[in-house]
């Protein structure tokens, strides 16, 4: 369901789900502020299998989450507060619950962890160097997370809890491959692209003995991702309307279904919202925006286009490449409901989402131009109708001007010339100074 500003507010699961035991089943809905940031979530989101209830005669009640952020005038969150219904199952007020928040210097960098924990380390270009463990998606077990960059800002090299994975890039500045070095070996991760987008068309794995699983990825109707092929075996990667992957649905040959996967679920940032989401999409892990192609890293950051994105702060760990390409340098759109960066460049809406992921065939864009028409009609239909405004208070002050004059008595060669003879007169002439000393 949507405001009347076409923002979605309300979204839940159909009622008489046909696999029940495969979907968690939710109902949540969004509150936004004046500046149109998304400040309130109301989320019920079942245990699978079972059915959304919000009736306790009827039953155990749905536990509602409620998460409230908080922003500074410029856009940096300052808190997010989770807050957990009792038993009667009623949601609790904003603002209730657990609260994280974050401090920032005049340059919007996040400057601890949440609740004033461990630093974060920058480098002289404002990117991120370490990344406090609290913040991590892997959490503070795991130690802190350091990121390592190339001269032009992409990722070079992510290291936490023992494990580094390293990056190299091709011509085009697209990730080609990715070893990723523990104690426990090495393993590399390739990938390969057909056209001139940054997804990839088809992927090698090669394991610790030097094993190798190769997917395929191909594209739905629509221009997301709609199948993965690995070692043979197809699925139908189904998405949500915000271009979440959700479900892996096993085909056959014959396009019999033989398997229905793992439900994977997120929270309005990317964070998993159960223990249980778990994507299957062969040997790229796309889950949050995996629709659009948006890959997780093992520690969890996404890679976002040119940038990192982190889904605890939601924010990038780099510097935005383009100067007000969000409201600050490092944020992720404030309303990741109805806005993307898939690029890390800049915001937009979601009908450019798709034209601008899709921007290296026909149908993107075809979408690109659509969006570029809407805003010209819209902007170019004000400036003629700011013109027409001109041109109407124009020709009013004109016809207000012949109204003092319609009724003058028309001029004759001797009022002319009499006019003519007393404006010498009283000027003098050329030398009238010399002839006339005094004043009259």
């Amino acid at each position: 369901m949507s405001d009347l500003f076409g923002r979605v507010v309300a979204e839940s699961t159909p009622a008489g789900l046909v696999d029940s035991d495969s979907v968690s089943p939710y109902d949540r809905s969004y509150a936004y502020d004046m500046a149109g940031r998304l400040t309130v979530v109301t989320d019920r989101t079942a245990v699978t299998g079972e059915a959304v209830n919000t009736d306790p005669a009827a039953g155990d009640v749905t536990t509602c989450v409620t998460r409230t952020y908080r922003f500074d005038v410029r856009g940096n969150r300052l808190s997010r507060t989770a807050g957990i219904s009792g038993t009667d199952g009623g949601c609790v007020a904003a603002g209730t619950g657990t609260a994280q928040s974050w401090t920032y210097d005049s340059a919007d960098r996040v400057q601890t962890a949440a609740n004033g924990g461990a630093a974060y380390v920058y480098d002289a270009l404002g990117r991120q160097t370490l990344i406090p463990g609290a913040d991590t998606p892997a959490g503070g077990s795991a130690g802190d997370l350091a990121v390592g960059y190339y001269d032009n800002d992409l990722a070079a090299s992510l290291t936490q809890n023992g494990v580094t994975t390293t990056y190299s890039l091709d011509a085009l500045q697209r990730r080609t491959s990715a070893t990723t070095t523990s104690s426990s070996g090495t393993t590399t991760l390739v990938r390969h692209y057909a056209d001139q987008s940054d997804s990839p068309s088809w992927a090698i794995s090669t394991d610790t003995t030097g094993n190798q699983t190769t997917s395929w990825y191909g594209s739905s109707l629509g221009g997301d991702l709609g199948l993965t092929l690995t070692d043979g075996v197809a699925q139908l990667q189904l998405s949500d309307i915000h271009g979440d992957v959700a479900l892996p649905v096993t085909v056959s040959a014959d396009s019999t279904v033989t398997n229905v996967g793992g439900y994977s679920d997120f929270d309005e940032y990317g964070n998993p919202v159960t223990s249980t989401t778990d994507t299957d999409t062969g040997v790229l892990t796309y889950g949050w925006l995996g629709a659009k192609e948006r890959a997780t890293d093992t520690t969890g950051l996404m890679l976002m286009g040119v940038r990192l994105y982190n889904p605890v702060t939601g924010s990038f760990t780099s510097v935005d490449p383009v100067p007000g390409g969000n409201t600050t340098a490092y944020t992720y759109p404030q309303d990741p409901i109805n806005k993307y960066d898939t690029t890390g460049k800049f915001a937009f809406a979601a009908a450019l989402a798709f034209g601008l992921a899709d921007s290296w065939n026909p149908t993107g864009w075809i979408v690109v131009a659509a969006v570029v028409v809407a805003v010209t009609v819209y902007y170019g239909g004000t400036y003629l109708a700011n013109k027409s405004h001109d041109k109407r208070a124009t020709s009013k002050s004109k016809t207000s001007g012949a109204e003092h004059t319609k009724n003058k008595r028309p001029s004759t060669k001797a009022k002319h010339q009499k006019g003519q003879l007393r404006k010498g007169r009283d000027a003098g002439g050329e030398k009238g100074d010399v002839r006339r000393p005094y004043q009259r």
